[in-house]
């Protein structure tokens, strides 16, 4: 009997570790196959509920980037009202350095949410926000959604304009972060995806965009047109691109990141008629974003589709 309660009460201590954050097998899901992510030491994602001066918080080395608002657009924050019978207040965020164990700004009165870096690949830095996204199997699932967010302490902030997909949100109080959330309802069995939302914190700060910063606000189109004009279509297999005064496009202009900022491989093909083809057959369910440059100096521009 006494070895039975020995293991028992050290399968709990190692699921309330888990749960809280510090455990160190960290990973996302791409389709069924786990990708692994590495730690960064010493960087967070800081949420707080004001604007507060966080370079003065005792346990802050420095602050790189913020403190930014979390802005919700206003047709969104009306789903978000209907969902939950009331606003969310996001607050700010900022990313910092600090030795402190994450705990640590959890005991904090201000602090609503604190997150780790990662590197994916070993060498793509990211951090985990507070969001995540799940795709359920069948519409009437949000019954399941909804118990799993009592359950778990995590909001559903709206759905997005894409079928089945809903935005989630966690905060300290949650059993676990938006990477840990997003795995145990995947692995459930019970939904289609579950989508960690991994920023690119390198190219942030860069100011070259190569990954996508946010999927707040995300619509689903048949045609979504860019700054510098090119225009998507996507089908159940390709998406066609457009280039204004049909431009000739190179290989290099076109480039497929995922959820976390890993590049895709892709063939694009390219049409006499300055158009290109990108096959979408050898991409698993998922958000991704579609990276175009003009080649003209407009830069990159990107749209965001589900496959």
């Amino acid at each position: 009997m006494k070895t039975k309660l020995i293991f028992f009460w050290t399968a709990l201590l190692l699921v309330t570790i888990s749960y809280n954050g510090y455990s160190d097998n960290y990973y996302y899901y791409n389709g069924d196959t786990k990708i692994s992510l590495q730690r960064v030491p010493n960087k967070y994602y800081l949420q707080t509920y004001t604007d507060i001066d966080v370079s003065k918080l005792e346990l802050v080395k420095d602050v790189f980037m913020g403190p930014n608002p979390i802005i919700i657009p206003e047709s969104r924050k009306q789903i978000m009202i209907q969902l939950n019978g009331y606003e969310i207040d996001f607050g700010y965020w900022s990313a910092i350095v600090s030795d402190a164990d994450m705990s640590e700004f959890e005991k904090m009165e201000d602090v609503r949410n604190v997150a780790p870096f990662f590197l994916v690949e070993g060498k793509h830095e990211v951090f985990l926000s507070n969001f995540f996204h799940l795709k359920l199997k069948d519409a009437d699932d949000i019954v399941i959604l909804k118990q799993f967010a009592e359950e778990y302490s995590f909001d559903i902030v709206y759905n997005m304009a894409l079928p089945l997909w809903f935005t989630l949100s966690c905060d300290k109080n949650s059993a676990g972060n938006a990477l840990q959330l997003a795995n145990i309802l995947y692995e459930t069995g019970k939904f289609s995806n579950a989508d960690p939302n991994l920023v690119s914190c390198i190219n942030l700060i860069s100011g070259h965009d190569h990954c996508n910063t946010s999927y707040i606000g995300i619509t689903e189109k048949q045609h979504q047109k860019s700054t510098v004009g090119f225009t998507i279509r996507q089908t159940d297999k390709a998406l066609k691109i457009t280039m204004p005064n049909n431009m000739i496009m190179q290989r290099s202009q076109i480039a497929l990141y995922n959820i976390a900022g890993r590049r895709q491989k892709i063939s694009p093909v390219f049409n006499a008629d300055g158009t290109a083809s990108v096959s979408l057959s050898n991409l698993t369910a998922g958000l991704y974003v579609l990276h175009v440059n003009d080649g003209r100096g407009g830069g990159w521009q990107k749209q965001v589709f589900v496959r």
